[in-house]
């Protein structure tokens, strides 16, 4: 999921799909057990059944690995926020933000700044889901910039 560019990194969420996992693993276990019995799969139990073929014959196959990886990926699609495409600010928002900023001081110490020392930082990070929009912009030392990480 973080190759897709989904946002790892928030305990409400994480929490959420933790739990969306563990209602699968549940309706797998249970479906399973339904069908030692003879009971067939109702059509509520879609997802289940469709996970629970994935992983009877073939498991290590790549087109079973890639059928898991959709139906796990169609379940948390919802729960996570997706990372912005755009990870760096270009250079056209640099200028607009170093030109909006009247007293171009870092706000993350307060010092002022010079053009070649300026980098853009994200408000809220880029790893945590932050967004590089003009919004979610501010100016500090390059230094100050890498110091703070993705806090």
């Amino acid at each position: 999921m973080d190759n897709e560019r989904f946002v790892l990194n928030d305990k409400g969420r994480n929490a959420a799909a933790f739990e969306l996992l563990r209602k699968l693993s549940t309706g797998v276990d249970e479906l399973r057990q339904q069908l030692r019995h003879a009971v067939p799969a109702k059509s509520t139990q879609r997802l289940y059944s469709d996970y629970l073929l994935t992983v009877q014959s073939q498991t290590d196959s790549g087109p079973q690995r890639e059928r898991r990886r959709e139906l796990l990926r169609s379940l948390l699609w919802s729960v996570f926020d997706r990372k912005d495409e755009q990870r760096l600010f270009t250079s056209e928002q640099r200028r607009i933000i170093w030109n909006s900023d009247e007293k171009r001081n870092c706000r993350i110490c307060g010092e002022p700044l010079t053009w070649n020392d300026v980098s853009i930082d994200h408000i809220i990070a880029y790893t945590k889901g932050g967004k590089t929009t003009l919004k979610n912009a501010q100016l500090s030392h390059k230094i100050c910039n890498s110091r703070k990480g993705a806090d």
